[in-house]
């Protein structure tokens, strides 16, 4: 699992834009193990603040060499607890 972690909000171009950084990341990581004759399973996180009030989350899917990065993000209550949500 590859976690691209971005601390504020983001805008569908910003997440377009995080996402291919943690596809790039994993294949990477993909070339690495290969060179040791280790199969891995490739799973690309991005985590962000909440998304911005613009953003159209059916139009965030990317695929990129087969591989769909996740988008999750969170926000912090008045009582200082963290909160995650899987953005669709």
């Amino acid at each position: 699992t590859v976690i691209e972690l971005k601390v504020n909000s983001l805008s569908s171009k910003e997440f377009e834009h995080a996402a291919n950084q943690s596809v790039d990341y994993s294949l990477f990581l993909k070339r690495a193990f290969d060179s040791f004759d280790e199969d891995v399973k490739l799973n690309p996180i991005v985590i962000s603040g909440l998304p911005k009030r613009n953003v159209d989350l059916s139009k965030t899917k990317i695929t990129k060499e087969g591989l769909s990065p996740r988008w999750i993000s969170y926000y912090i209550k008045k009582d200082g607890e963290v909160k995650f949500k899987e953005n669709f």
